[in-house]
């Protein structure tokens, strides 16, 4: 359950200004209003694609949805940060979601999405 959102006066979301402040001084709290409106979907957790999907929770996007079908390996602990030796074996998406999700509590994140074949094939949440 999502808790509801702290608005402004002026209908927009508010912006925590202690959590974000690098970012407004940069980007201006219209864009950053844009970010916070914004729904991801990442597809792919390796080495590159973790570095984007921590970079894209901490930048305070609305939501992100993972999406990645690899099993995690012993190669993996390697280039991705978040993943353990006990993770070996796991789907990426699954072992990632927590480590991600602690970041930044103000974004949403589903369980990740899995492909799935029930007579059509079809992308799906799942609980991690």
């Amino acid at each position: 359950m999502t808790e509801p959102v702290d608005m402004e006066t002026d209908g927009h979301a508010k912006i925590d200004e202690a959590l974000y402040s690098r970012q407004l001084y940069v980007l201006g709290h219209e864009a950053m209003r844009r970010m916070m409106a914004s729904s991801v979907l990442i597809v792919g957790l390796g080495g590159l694609g973790v570095e984007i999907a921590k970079n894209v929770v901490l930048g305070g996007v609305k939501s992100v949805t993972l999406y990645d079908m690899e099993l995690a390996t012993l190669a993996d602990l390697s280039a991705q940060f978040f993943l353990r030796e006990e993770d070996v074996g796991k789907p990426r998406a699954a072992a990632t979601l927590p480590h991600l999700a602690e970041l930044n509590q103000c974004v949403h994140m589903p369980a990740p999405l899995v492909l799935s074949h029930c007579g059509t094939w079809r992308l799906t949440h799942v609980a991690a």
